[in-house]
């Protein structure tokens, strides 16, 4: 009779939670659903080009051989690095890389969701929960995170060390008094990897750099020490990488390796939305601007005052004081760079802009959690909202993931593991780019 009681006490304090915190424990569950259906598709789908190139990297080279391969790659050495030692220890399969890249994905959104949850904390809003609860769906449950999450290529890997980078600059940002050691450690080592797993990480380190060199000149107060604290680390954490592009880089074979990318256009916009929101990104975002306009002006919904950190005392106005500690605004600055340099020489694709996420999954949470709807049918009405924008987005996420028939089905168009069985028969195979042809037995011709 004891342990029913204490059992019943248990799940009425459980339920007592749930509907006091019911946007949080219904992102907790939905976050988690999106999660483990991503796992279970790791197989379902084949490896298409880019990741069969992974495979020949990582698998088939010797590690010098590998690095001499990425002197004339577009990509810096640590993520393939650290995916030759596993598979020196661990079979070498497909679900391992791509393994990587889940485990990856699921630690980013949980340091973006941490992150939102402590600016909003920082900044005294009434339920920072809210905030946490945003994070988590926007971090779990869009498109674009989802789509690369079981991909055999380090853009997860990048996105999670650079959440861990910005939730370490924004413990120093909104710190009173000296920087933490360890939270400037971190910073330094984390933006360090990230510019080391791909060069849109070391973009956003430069951008970082320049935003925290800016506020350090333009900063009167003692407060000026801590961002030129953080400006010294990201120096610190750019070296090693840009050691290796000026003395380990073939910069003709790497030019040669992005000649593909065409200059930015309109097109470069309506995909990077598409990735973040699916198909139909422009009616998507104009319908939720004028349901957003319409609540806030017929006060149905009311945004609340954020209370700045004295650490950000002096600093620039409110509405900055969100993109600079969230980082985003560092990011907008790469964007720009990153764009108006793509008129001179292309670097801009759409996937690589997925470094933007972490930014602006606390940024958007943050803004988000400041609005407090009026009234029992707003509430409702976000409920709706809410379900249909989490129903899209099992529908979008997945596209492209999920098998076409019994057997493993395409990815990103292609099939390469059809073609390679189709072609083991024979003794000559034709391809334009063999190696692809070499991961069932060897090729003897081209």
């Amino acid at each position: 009779g004891t342990d029913r009681a204490d059992l019943m006490s248990v799940l009425s304090a459980i339920a007592d939670w749930c509907r006091r915190h019911g946007l949080l424990a219904t992102a907790v569950v939905v976050s988690f659903v999106f999660a483990c259906r991503s796992l279970t598709l790791i197989g379902a789908t084949s490896l298409w080009s880019d990741e069969l190139s992974t495979a020949y990297k990582v698998y088939e080279l010797s590690f010098p051989s590998l690095l001499a391969y990425l002197r004339s790659d577009s990509h810096p050495p640590l993520y393939y690095s650290i995916l030759w030692l596993l598979g020196q220890h661990l079979d070498q399969t497909s679900f391992l890389l791509r393994f990587v890249s889940w485990l990856a994905y699921g630690c980013g959104g949980l340091v973006m969701s941490i992150q939102a949850f402590q600016l909003a904390g920082a900044a005294r809003l009434r339920r920072p929960e809210r905030a946490l609860a945003l994070a988590l769906l926007l971090a779990f449950t869009t498109p674009f995170p989802v789509r690369f999450s079981i991909e055999a290529k380090g853009y997860a890997l990048v996105v999670a060390l650079l959440a861990l980078a910005l939730w370490c600059r924004q413990r120093i940002v909104l710190a009173d008094g000296s920087p933490r050691l360890p939270a400037l450690g971190g910073y330094v080592l984390s933006l360090a990897l990230a510019a080391g797993t791909h060069y849109y990480g070391l973009l956003y380190a430069v951008a970082l750099v320049l935003v925290d060199g800016w506020e350090a000149i333009r900063l009167n107060t003692a407060d000026a020490h801590l961002r030129r604290a953080l400006c010294g680390g990201g120096v610190l954490a750019i070296m090693p990488v840009a050691t290796w592009v000026l003395v380990g880089v073939d910069r003709g074979d790497a030019r040669r390796a992005t000649s593909w990318i065409g200059p930015p256009d309109f097109a470069l916009l309506e995909d990077v939305l598409v990735r973040y929101l699916g198909p139909y990104p422009l009616p998507k975002l104009l319908a939720l601007l004028l349901l957003l306009t319409w609540l806030l002006r017929s006060r149905r919904l009311q945004g609340q005052a954020a209370s700045l950190p004295m650490a950000m005392a002096g600093n620039p106005p409110p509405a900055l004081f969100w993109l600079d500690a969230s980082g985003l605004l560092a990011g907008l600055l790469m964007t720009a760079l990153v764009v108006a340099v793509s008129f001179w020489k292309p670097i801009a694709f759409s996937r690589y802009f997925i470094v933007l996420l972490p930014a602006l999954v606390v940024w958007l949470s943050c803004q988000l959690a400041r609005l407090e709807p009026r009234g029992p049918r707003v509430q409702r009405a976000i409920c709706i909202v809410l379900a249909v924008w989490v129903l899209s987005s099992w529908t979008d996420s997945f596209i492209g993931l999920t098998r076409a028939g019994p057997q493993v089905g395409p990815r990103e168009s292609s099939n390469f593991r059809a073609v390679s069985l189709a072609a083991a028969p024979f003794q000559l195979r034709y391809g334009l780019a063999d190696r692809q042809l070499d991961h069932i037995g060897p090729s003897v011709g081209r």
